[in-house]
């Protein structure tokens, strides 16, 4: 098995300095090449593909800035090797350290799949030339940014290393042990969990179909490296988007914001169609966004529209915050979560497609249910009588916000306030227009209420 233990990084520095350049293609700040200090040598990948498109045909091998102490076995037994350190940049805001570790045997379970990457990431690291001792791999993300600033500034100048944020560590683990059913037709099936080692952290389990092949030139190892690559990718692309927006200093109009805006919906897009058919987790990815931003999906669509960037950029945000809602419903229809309990330690657990994981050693879960609501009658019954007048409009989309409408009145119907709301921000202004003009007195507060139209 191979495990990829990744402590994602966001360098903001080239959007706080003036004097204001564009962007063009990703590029490494300086030095572009040569020797980064503490992490190692700069080189160019062989490989072309996707590796090339999301600038990081380039990566730094070796990070001997990052000292790792690393038994020959685990506490389970699992025999542990290191592979690599690398550090990859695209070049605009995006980068990471990876640290790549070969387990033998492989797992029997996804218990001990988590079992192996908590061990790893409770593995003491230590910075080069720090005097404390080391701390565990898993905590490490502040330490790697502020290593990252200061090895892309001359030796003695301010590193600016306030505005490279560290994101949360995640775990990525590889296995040729085919540990659950996959669909007919998918070469590689996958399981997100989220569980706790100090604060939580998610781990992807990325396995084969049962009697596939594991070789080396096999579709299984194509499509989990494809599936690996996209998902990392997809998920550090959307929480920098919502870093950029949440920051209370940022000038969402600035030429290089609306640059990084522009790559990285481009990316999005593109990684969101790569692999949409392999596994929901682009959902996950997707609803990344209102987790770091929540509440104010609202407020910075308002901000957007009034806002004087370039309209096709503006378009590609606006689409986005639509997706990342859609995204955030299905997470929440979809995605189960439970509570797992041990030794006075919490642990949040999203599995896929309701199937549930236990986490921790000896750790009981419980799954949190759903209450079945009823709405409001008079409310249901306005937003049905809504879609019925729009249908019978015969504009071109009146179908489409017919449709929406229905469905806002059955989540409404079932007490699912929020999920209503989502969908009634999609309908068109001219289709709440009816409703302002002959709605009931119930739809109308309930529209003014949440701010819709």
């Amino acid at each position: 098995m191979l495990v990829t233990v990744v402590l994602p990084f966001c360098d903001f520095r080239s959007l706080q300095a003036a004097p204001v350049t564009r962007l063009t293609r990703p590029r490494w700040p300086d030095p572009t090449f040569g020797y980064l200090r503490g992490i190692g040598a700069v080189r160019m990948r062989l490989l072309k593909g996707f590796e090339s498109w999301i600038g990081e045909n380039s990566l730094v091998c070796g990070v001997p800035g990052l000292r790792l102490s690393l038994p020959r076995r685990l506490s389970n037994g699992a025999e542990v090797s290191l592979v690599r350190k690398a550090c990859y940049f695209d070049g605009l805001v995006n980068g990471r350290f990876e640290f790549l570790f070969r387990i033998r045997p492989e797992p029997q379970d996804l218990d001990e799949v988590c079992t192996i990457a908590r061990a790893l990431l409770d593995r003491p690291v230590r910075l080069a030339g720090a005097r404390s001792e080391g701390r565990p791999l898993g905590r490490q993300g502040q330490a790697s940014g502020r290593l990252w600033a200061a090895a892309t500034v001359k030796r003695g100048t301010d590193a600016g290393a306030g505005h490279v944020r560290s994101g949360r560590a995640f775990v990525v683990a590889e296995t040729d042990a085919a540990l659950e059913a996959v669909p007919p037709g998918q070469p590689v099936g996958i399981r997100l969990t989220i569980a706790g080692v100090g604060k939580p952290f998610e781990l992807f389990t990325i396995f084969p179909p049962q009697g596939a092949a594991t070789g080396r030139a096999t579709a299984y190892r194509s499509g989990a490296r494809t599936v690996r690559t996209y998902l990392v990718r997809m998920l550090q692309d959307v929480e920098a988007l919502s870093q950029i927006c949440a920051m209370p200093d940022s000038d969402l109009d600035h030429e290089r914001v609306q640059e990084v805006f522009n790559e990285y919906t481009r990316h999005v897009s593109r990684l969101r169609d790569k692999v949409q058919g392999t596994t929901d987790l682009t959902a996950y990815c997707y609803a990344a966004f209102a987790r770091l931003y929540p509440g104010r999906i609202d407020g910075l669509r308002r901000e957007l529209a009034a806002s004087p960037m370039r309209p096709n950029i503006r378009r590609k945000l606006l689409q986005m915050l639509d997706d990342v809602e859609q995204a955030q419903i299905y997470v929440e229809q979809n995605f189960t979560i439970e509570r797992v309990d041990h030794m006075g330690t919490k642990y949040d657990v999203d599995v896929s497609n309701s199937q549930s994981v236990a986490v921790g050693p000896a750790a009981s879960a419980t799954v949190t249910g759903s209450v079945n609501q009823s709405g409001d009658p008079a409310l249901v019954a306005a937003l049905r009588d809504l879609a019925l007048q729009v249908r019978g409009t015969g504009n071109d989309d009146a179908e489409i916000e017919a449709e929406l409408i229905e469905k806002a009145a059955g989540k409404a119907e079932n007490g699912d306030e929020k999920t209503a709301v989502a969908l009634l921000k999609k309908v068109g202004s001219w289709a709440l227009g009816i409703a302002g003009t002959a709605g009931s007195a119930a739809l109308t507060g309930f529209l003014k209420a949440h701010g819709i139209g």
